[in-house]
């Protein structure tokens, strides 16, 4: 059967039953802001889960009645009815709707709840977990392809169960809803607590585990001697099996880099004769370095011991001249004084007496002395600055090592 473009027409507006005061709603696992709200009715939850478990051996499914209604808070959908699907061709792994399945639903849907329509569909998943494989994927995508059309897949040996909506924010994809309503009439609110803790109940499967009894159950969790020592042989064995992987394969990979090595055995002797001649060159040029360094030491302590007695000796010339330059003054006042004494006795000198003599020869042995001085101090302050200007050329060519 072939379906046209599904006509999708304007949401009626209608209150969430969760706002209905006549209505009693529980909710199954959490509800996500993202989900699409989904409020099934609990008679037709009822009529779902036990069509489920009529054939756990094959999968089973069917379509689902209600409303797609625009809420305060955006679209929610009302599951009402469910119809189990006839003449169907199904397996443990398959389930397909025929010609005549697709008839059935029409003509039973006009006839039980012509006001319905349909808004998705359910099937089972016996031990397989819940999930869309590609073929419901397909199915979905073809026959349920209005925004709010939902899919409910059901495992009734794990006692799971999750619905499916499209998911419209990023593209066209289809999302598993994190919980879903259920609703019932005000007076029907202790049972479908009951209902609800049934849901959400995960007993172990007979169908996975092969357990039918609690004796069997007991027995199941009776952990033995032998169950232990078997646990730590396996674990023995597995755990040498990755050692033993894993030295192979430390091998094959280091075979496999000798190999790729583009060198001989020569070439790798050759090459380290090489590095070893410049490592000598180099420790060779190292001791030239520290030579030249300890040797520049010297040179300048050397240098600096001299700069510091020229100094010495520049300060003690200076001091002499300083106290030839106090002489040579007092002997110009001595002079200045002989002067105006031969101005009072009348211009004449006088005659040569014991003192004239006395003084003439220390005031001709001081000047001399005072120029000769002066000549050591200019030699002992150009040697001084010829110091200083090497020590200074040194420092500016300081060897690095």
């Amino acid at each position: 059967m072939e379906f046209g473009e599904v006509e999708v027409r304007p949401l009626e507006k209608r209150v969430e039953p969760s706002r209905d005061r006549s209505l009693a709603t529980q909710t199954v696992g959490m509800v996500s802001p993202a989900d699409l709200p989904i409020f099934l009715d609990k008679s037709a939850c009822e009529d779902i889960e036990a069509h489920a478990r009529e054939d756990t051996e094959n999968e089973v499914g069917g379509v689902l009645l209600g409303k797609q209604y625009e809420g305060r808070n955006g679209p929610f959908v009302l599951i009402v009815k469910a119809l189990p699907a006839k003449h169907v061709e199904h397996s443990g792994t398959h389930l397909k709707f025929t010609h005549q399945t697709w008839e059935t639903f029409f003509r039973e849907k006009d006839a039980i709840a012509p006001e319905l329509d349909i808004v998705g569909w359910y099937h089972t998943h016996p031990g397989l977990t819940v999930f869309m494989s590609s073929y419901d994927r397909f199915i979905h995508d073809h026959f349920f392809s209005r925004p709010q059309d939902v899919a409910l897949v059901v495992d009734p040996l794990a006692n799971d169960r999750g619905f499916f909506h499209w998911d419209l924010s990023n593209g066209r994809k289809l999302r598993r809803c994190t919980g879903f309503h259920l609703v019932a009439p005000r007076h029907e609110r202790v049972a479908l607590q009951q209902l609800v803790q049934a849901l959400q109940t995960r007993p172990l499967s007979p169908y996975l585990t092969g357990v039918t009894t609690e004796k069997e159950l007991e027995d199941m969790s009776r952990i033995t001697f032998k169950d232990l020592a078997l646990a730590v042989l396996f674990l023995v064995v597995v755990l040498q099996s990755l050692m033993m992987w894993n030295v192979s394969y430390q091998r094959t990979m280091i075979q496999e880099m000798f190999f790729a090595l583009p060198f001989t055995e020569d070439d790798w002797i050759r090459k380290n004769s090489e590095l070893q001649k410049e490592k000598q060159a180099w420790i060779a040029e190292k001791n030239k370095l520290a030579k030249e360094r300890d040797a520049y030491k010297e040179n300048k302590e050397s240098l600096e011991t001299k700069l510091k007695a020229r100094e010495r000796k520049v300060e003690a010339l200076t001091e002499k001249v300083e106290r030839l330059n106090a002489d040579v003054a007092d002997l110009k006042a001595m002079n200045n004084r002989l002067k105006r004494e031969i101005a009072r006795l009348g211009g004449k000198p006088p005659k040569e007496t014991f003192w004239a003599r006395t003084l003439t020869l220390p005031v001709a042995l001081t000047g001399g002395l005072l120029l000769a001085t002066i000549a050591a101090l200019a030699t002992a302050i150009a040697t001084t600055r010829k110091y200083r200007q090497e020590l200074a050329k040194l420092t500016s060519q300081k060897p690095s090592v």
